[in-house]
């Protein structure tokens, strides 16, 4: 079937040759030949009245009506879709065409002479029998496609002087195992070793400045990479689909990552982010699902939409403070996130944000937040508590779908959220109480969403009441030495730390039986441990 469909091709080819004037100069030991010029006395090699089959040994020099000519170049499509087997190409050539070799599928082995310096786009393009190639130290230039769906090459050898790997060179090579690239490399084009499955490991030239686009993507058994200090940018999608990969060091010049980065990269345990990024783009560690922490530098200031979306092995991550939105579906499918501190800088929490985070069991959400997105808490099956400020003004339908194990929610505003649709759909709003500021109760009763709560419990949130008192009998919450030290809470316990005016200061677990919160002295603060709250004045 695919010879079929060379040979049509190669029929179409042939039509395009016969109505050409000319579609050589003369042949010789049939190979077909163009004069280049008749001043130096060079032709090129170029295709003629029959396909090229078997091995080709490509001579230095020819002779044509007793003129000897040197052989100085591999012309464009010269042998394109024929049946050569294996070719030899001389040192006088000093220039291989685009698609020269394309679709030459029964060729297995090439010897690149060391006149060549320039390897054309698409050179070899789709002979899916060529085993392995090295790239001699006269060449300086390997242009895109040159060796595209070059399945059965298993290994590249590039030597000398090349400075620039062009877009997807190498992509779609499913055996390439091994590629030795030289330090003369300073540029590795976009999609370079796209879809090369079985390569394993690669060391990228301290020259290079930025990982372009999808350049790694879909290398499934890349398990180790060296990135060197002179990258200062990581392209979309460059390592996308690397499921093979455990562990990746960041250069501390990288600033950006960009979208799709490291997405579905399953086996990615860990990674730490250069205190130097301040941009992470959307869904660069989607699909992650061995992720089991990250951390995040203070520089950061913005976090794409569904970055974390799928990594269902992260348990806790912190958010720095300059993040000013939560995007939609980040945290989504998150199911082992038992904890995550949302910085005050953050002003919005957009829908899906934390949609089956099925281990989160409290959150409190920060006091300059003015809306929550739809579905932003869907399906967080063991959230018990949730405080939302008094800043809130919205939160979107199905907000809160299916929180079955709520049994508490804190509104500090004054004047209830406007709720969307079935926003607490699946809570037990029997079982579940609503605490309101004091005095707002009869407005909670009467507004849509909130007035489904059988249990609403006017407080004051900057009071010495307990909300709850299921607390262990021997937590002690006191200040001490300018902190707020609670002892004897079980580990994992969610802590939050108000001042007198229900601003949070503060949200956090317990580590361990004795745990210090910093606090300016002079103030009253109220300290919410579990389900208990206490008062203290540092």
């Amino acid at each position: 079937m695919r010879k079929s469909i060379t040979k049509f091709l190669l029929t179409a080819v042939a039509l395009c040759m016969a109505l050409s004037a000319v579609a050589y100069d003369f042949e010789a030991g049939g190979i077909y030949y163009n004069i280049t010029s008749e001043t130096d006395k060079t032709v090129e090699v170029t295709w003629g009245d029959d396909l090229y089959e078997g091995d080709i040994a490509i001579p230095s020099t020819v002779q044509n009506e007793d003129i000897t000519y040197s052989v100085t170049t591999i012309g464009e499509e010269a042998f394109y879709a024929g049946y050569i087997t294996s070719v030899t190409i001389p040192n006088s050539v000093t220039s291989i065409g685009s698609k020269a070799f394309s679709s030459c599928i029964d060729l297995t082995s090439v010897a690149i002479g060391d006149g060549v310096k320039k390897i054309g786009s698409s050179a070899f393009e789709d002979c899916s029998s060529l085993t392995s190639v090295i790239i001699p130290e006269s060449v300086t230039s390997i242009g895109s496609y040159a060796f595209y769906r070059c399945s059965s090459l298993t290994s590249v050898t590039i030597h000398g002087r090349v400075t620039e790997i062009s877009f997807n060179v190498f992509s779609g090579c499913s055996s390439l195992a091994s590629v030795t690239i030289p330090n003369s490399v300073t540029s590795i084009g976009g999609g370079a070793f796209s879809g090369c499955s079985s390569l394993t490991s690669i060391t990228i030239p301290g020259r290079v400045t930025s990982i372009e686009r999808s350049t790694f993507s879909g290398c499934s058994s890349l398990a180790s990479i060296t990135i060197p200090n002179s990258v200062t940018s990581i392209g979309r999608e460059a390592f996308s689909g690397c499921s093979g990969l455990t562990s990746i060091n960041i250069p501390d010049g990288v600033t950006t990552i960009g979208n799709y980065v490291f997405y579905d990269c399953s086996s990615l345990t860990s990674i730490d982010i250069p205190n130097g990024v301040t941009e992470i783009g959307k869904e660069a560690f989607y699909g992650c699902s061995s992720l089991a922490s990250v951390t995040i530098p203070e520089g950061v200031t913005s976090i794409g939409e569904s970055v974390f979306s799928g990594c269902s092995g992260l348990t806790s991550i912190n958010i720095p403070d300059g993040v000013t939105s939560i995007e939609s579906s980040t945290f989504r499918d998150c199911s082992s996130l038992a904890s995550v501190i949302i910085p005050e800088s953050v002003t919005s929490i957009e829908g899906y944000a934390f949609r089956n985070c099925s281990n989160l069991t409290s959150i409190t959400i920060p006091e300059r937040v003015t809306s929550i997105g739809s579905n932003a808490f869907e399906d967080c099956s063991s959230l018990t508590s949730v405080t939302i400020p008094n800043s809130v003004t919205s939160i979107g339908s199905t907000a809160f779908y299916i929180c079955a194990s709520l049994t508490e929610i804190n509104s500090l505003a004054t004047v209830p959220p406007v709720c969307g649709s079935l926003c607490f759909l699946g809570v037990d709003t029997k079982a579940c109480t609503l605490y309101v500021p004091e005095g707002t109760a009869d407005a909670y009763k009467a507004a849509d969403g909130w007035k489904a709560f059988y249990k609403i419990v006017e407080t004051d949130f900057a009071g010495s009441e307990e909300i709850a008192a299921d607390a262990a009998a021997d937590v002690k919450v006191y200040a001490a030495a300018g902190r707020i030290v609670v002892e004897n809470a079980a580990a994992g316990t969610p802590i939050a730390v108000y001042s007198a005016d229900g601003v949070q200061i503060y949200g956090g677990v317990v580590s361990d039986a004795f745990t210090e919160i910093p606090a300016p002295a002079g103030k009253l603060y109220i300290v919410k441990c579990g389900n208990a709250v206490f008062k203290t004045v540092m």
